[in-house]
């Protein structure tokens, strides 16, 4: 029993010598040498609070440049994982704006005001949805999302003495999409009313300054004159030298150039010289005429504008405006059997009688189609619903159609004539049915399957 307890003792003596000698250095020098061979590595902090996607009610995901042939009742914005987005800072921290025009950032932009904007999916929290109270008109759109400032957007707080995060850390995020909803009316004019512009040139020739601009417009057609004084005018701008000459000259030289640029076609009715002013006047269309000086209006212009006061009434026309977006096919547009101008009864809601107009002039550029009819025949004191597209009264069936009477006398057969307009042919452009009120000097602007009442 001694014996057995002494060789134990023994054993665990070496054993710890052994232990003390051997491997307790070796790993003091294994710590050393890796303390030595590790490399100092930099913080890095991680983007949390960034976009991820945006959806529409209807259809695909929306991306940079996508187009939409839907407008979308409202759009889902979706922000990173384990995000949660501050309610109180959404308003100001997300905007839609449309470009007017298909051009961003040249005056025409316009912010879009949703009905609502709230944060969505509780209890995530990460996600807005953008409610419009109207719908979208055909335009491009962009989202912006900016953390910048105090109106930035940003987290709620992750806890007591923790600080939200701003979007992209103060960052701005823009997405850019389209809506191309087709061709669509967008409001009627029955009868326009125009008025002639006067456009006067002042006598004091120091007022007139290098690259003023003065800008002419009717219809789609437009002409821009700049005043020179050193040889140098903007491509595609008409230079008006001013070296040597007066009021009159000015006004003469301008006057000519708009009769014989044919740009307004049979638009311009006349620009008639009267010494050093221009009566300019439309055939449909009231003139649009700006005179400005690096942008923007001077507080002494050396041309002054002022409107007419004779009044003229078109009362055999009918102008319908598309949304110039999406131009339609000319000879389409231009297509007499294309429009109708239905009259129809106040208190039976009958249709009574169908005009097609004599002519159509559509201009791609405003987007407008100038319907012409025999004259008298648009009266002032009726109802009259206008229809663009395919007809909808069958009227090449001859059933629809009208009875003439009698051709040609016969003893030996009965002879009777129907008036149609033979076969429908398949329309092109798909446009929409409307009702308007041709009433004297009043002009009428409706949305399209609108129904006017007397």
């Amino acid at each position: 029993m001694f014996l057995s307890c002494w060789l134990t003792s023994v054993r665990n003596l070496f054993s710890q010598r052994r232990l003390r000698g051997g491997r307790r250095p070796a790993r003091r020098w294994r710590r050393a040498d890796a303390q030595q061979h590790l490399e100092q590595l930099e913080a890095r902090q991680v983007m949390a609070f960034d976009f991820v996607s945006a959806f529409p009610n209807v259809g695909d995901f929306i991306g940079e440049g996508t187009v939409e042939h839907v407008a979308p009742q409202q759009i889902t914005l979706k922000f990173s994982p384990g995000s949660k987005v501050d309610s109180q800072s959404i308003a100001t921290g997300i905007t839609l704006t449309r470009s007017g025009d298909g051009t961003f950032g040249d005056g025409n932009d316009e912010v879009v005001v949703p009905g609502s904007i709230t944060v969505d999916d509780f209890p995530n929290q990460n996600m807005v949805v953008v409610r419009f109270a109207e719908t979208l008109p055909d335009d491009s759109y962009r989202i912006t999302i900016s953390g910048a400032g105090a109106g930035g957007l940003r987290t709620l707080s992750q806890g007591a003495g923790l600080p939200s995060e701003r979007f992209r850390d103060g960052g701005t995020f823009q997405l850019n999409f389209r809506l191309d909803l087709g061709a669509q009316v967008a409001s009627v004019v029955p009868q326009p009313l125009s008025r002639p512009k006067l456009l006067t040139f002042g006598t004091d020739m120091t007022q007139y300054k290098d690259g003023d601009l003065l800008q002419v417009a009717i219809r789609g057609g437009r002409l821009n004159f700049e005043f020179d004084t050193d040889g140098r005018v903007a491509a595609g701008n008409r230079a008006v030298t001013l070296a040597g000459k007066t009021a009159l000259d000015i006004a003469g030289e301008v006057g000519a150039a708009i009769t014989s640029s044919g740009v307004f076609g049979s638009e311009l009715s006349a620009a008639t010289v009267n010494g050093a002013r221009i009566n300019l006047r439309g055939t449909t269309f009231t003139p649009v005429v700006s005179f400005t000086r690096s942008g923007a209006v001077p507080a002494i212009a050396s041309v002054t504008i002022a409107d007419g006061a004779a009044l003229s009434q078109a009362a055999d026309k009918v102008v319908a405006y598309f949304n110039a977006n999406d131009p339609l096919s000319q000879s389409s547009a231009q297509n007499p059997r294309n429009y109708r101008l239905v009259e129809t009864n106040p208190s039976t809601g009958a249709d009574v009688a169908v005009q097609v107009p004599q002519s159509v002039s559509y201009d791609a550029t405003s987007g407008t189609s100038v319907l012409t009819f025999e004259t008298g025949k648009v009266a002032a004191d009726k109802l009259y619903r206008l229809q663009i597209g395919n007809s909808t009264d069958e009227n090449n069936l001859l059933a629809k159609a009208v009875n003439v009477g009698s051709l040609f006398a016969s003893n030996t057969f009965s002879t009777k004539s129907f008036l149609g307009d033979g076969t429908e042919l398949a329309n092109d452009v798909d446009l929409h049915r409307f009702s308007l009120i041709a009433a004297g000097t009043i002009s009428v602007a409706i949305t399209p399957d609108a129904t006017l009442s007397p």
